[in-house]
């Protein structure tokens, strides 16, 4: 049996929610390291899929995951345009712009924009 250590973050995921008896669950993520593998491997264990001010967004990685996904993005800075344009090829998705706002690496959009 392989160390928890040794699977991918989105099979340490499933384990997880096996273990909790959980079938599916509401996920929110930023970064595509953290959420594009449950997305793309085991779109039925996400109920939704929130992303925060992803840095990009595949379609092909979502695709199935459209009618679930929301997407908050700012409407500035390097990320606002590229982010939209990924979005707006993912029919079903919802996107929320916060204006005169900037999401970058280390921005809590959280904090900043309750």
């Amino acid at each position: 049996m392989a160390m928890t250590t040794d699977l991918p973050t989105e099979e340490r995921l499933v384990q997880l929610f096996q273990h909790l008896g959980i079938r599916q669950a509401h996920v929110a993520g930023q970064s595509p390291e953290d959420w594009t593998g449950l997305a793309t491997t085991h779109p039925e264990r996400c109920a939704s899929l929130t992303l925060m001010g992803p840095p990009a967004v595949d379609p092909q990685a979502v695709g199935r995951l459209a009618s679930r996904l929301l997407v908050v993005n700012g409407d500035q800075g390097p990320r606002a345009e590229k982010v939209r344009g990924a979005v707006e090829h993912i029919p079903g998705a919802q996107l929320v712009t916060l204006h005169d706002y900037a999401i970058l690496g280390w921005t809590d959009v959280v904090a900043d924009r309750t």
